[in-house]
């Protein structure tokens, strides 16, 4: 069978250590695809915040892949190279990763009108059109989407969803547009297959690692502590991306610490290959997110055999065992009940939960027909 030719845009990819979970969906999904087809990816040479990557920490990433990455530093250029590209037809498919990108999405659908490309163009959200993320900067989200809309911008677009719910979102904006389902593969082979915790009864070390902004909720993270006391500790890792929520989050952590035992402190950044090593430090990993279309960093804190505590506004469902619990963030004092659960277990019966972390994960994990995408 000849190989196809699949080209994937993205802004934030590798070695860059925020924002990457759509990174570790297209690594997940161009491991799926193995030797089926030659894949480049086009992104920007720095992370989310402007800082820059270094020659070594690409080559770095780079020596092990089974792909080509173009890093682009020059927007005039970035474009003209497109422009050069859709107009030969050398890619078969386009992979587009974000609804609401510029250089990434809406300047290259443009150019792809204009040179009349054959490319079959597909768009991964990435859980941005979910109402719950909108709504977070609704109008002038909204305004762009009515554009594009009336424009049919997107109109030869088939948008890819990682679950049923996102299909069934994007549905709901785009009836007439192709939806096919990929979801988010996991790395079973990077459990933390040897840990033993040493958890004790009265104690709980809670970790949120993920980027902190509105839409992953952190406040409502530390509300709930206001409702609960012991010997309790909340360590908060992840990139600052909207400064003053950070600034009113740790206000608000401050007052709880003040009036009882918790004590809660920002950590800083964790590098992406030390993530799930830092989940294993921890007894109860919450993230009390406002919509996710997967979230990366639940299976990592389960490959971490750290159990998670997590809203209903991700494609994730109960184990029934709270290994997994996920809960409406109308019902705090729920959420309380959990953390108190917790707070009481001992170390037997941690261990005892933890150890079915693999098994859960296998029975979620899903391989998708990659054959079906490549002829599509």
């Amino acid at each position: 069978m000849t190989k196809k030719n699949i080209l994937i845009l993205v802004d934030y990819f590798y070695p860059g250590v925020r924002g990457v979970g759509p990174a570790k969906s297209i690594i997940n999904f161009i491991d799926k695809i193995g030797d089926r087809a030659r894949i480049k990816v086009f992104t920007w040479n720095w992370d989310i915040g402007g800082v820059s990557y270094s020659s070594k920490d690409k080559l770095k990433f780079l020596c092990d892949c089974n792909f080509e990455c173009t890093y682009v530093n020059n927007y005039l250029f970035f474009l003209l190279n497109i422009f050069h590209i859709f107009s030969q037809n050398k890619f078969n498919k386009v992979i587009l990763n974000s609804f609401f990108s510029l250089y990434f999405t809406l300047l290259p659908l443009l150019i792809a009108k204009v040179t009349k490309s054959q490319s079959k163009f597909f768009l991964a959200p990435r859980g941005e059109l979910f109402s719950e993320v909108l709504d977070l900067k609704g109008k002038k989200k909204n305004f762009y989407i009515n554009i594009v809309k009336f424009l049919n911008v997107y109109s030869k677009v088939t948008f890819i969803a990682s679950n049923d719910i996102e299909a069934n979102v994007i549905r709901l904006i785009f009836p007439f547009n192709e939806i096919i389902i990929i979801p988010d593969g996991i790395n079973i082979s990077q459990s933390n297959n040897a840990r033993l915790h040493n958890k004790k009864a009265g104690v709980l070390k809670i970790v949120y690692l993920s980027r902190i902004l509105k839409k992953k909720n952190l406040r409502y993270l530390i509300e709930l502590l206001e409702k609960v006391t012991g010997n309790i500790s909340l360590h908060i890792y992840g990139p600052i991306e909207e400064r003053a929520y950070f600034n009113s989050c740790m206000q608000l952590a401050k007052e709880v610490s003040l009036h009882s035992n918790i004590s809660i402190e920002y950590m800083g950044e964790v590098l992406a290959p030390n993530v799930i090593e830092t989940f294993a430090n921890y007894d109860l990993m919450i993230l009390p997110t406002i919509g996710e279309n997967f979230g990366h960093v639940i299976s990592e804190s389960l490959l971490a055999k750290t159990p998670v505590l997590i809203s209903d506004r991700t494609p994730w469902i109960s184990d029934g065992n709270n290994l997994v619990n996920v809960l409406s963030l109308d019902f705090p004092l729920r959420w309380v009940e959990i953390i108190k659960l917790f707070y009481e277990m001992d170390e037997d019966r941690y261990n005892d939960l933890v150890n079915n972390s693999n098994q859960y994960l296998a029975s979620i994990h899903n391989n998708f027909e990659i054959e079906k995408f490549i002829n599509v």
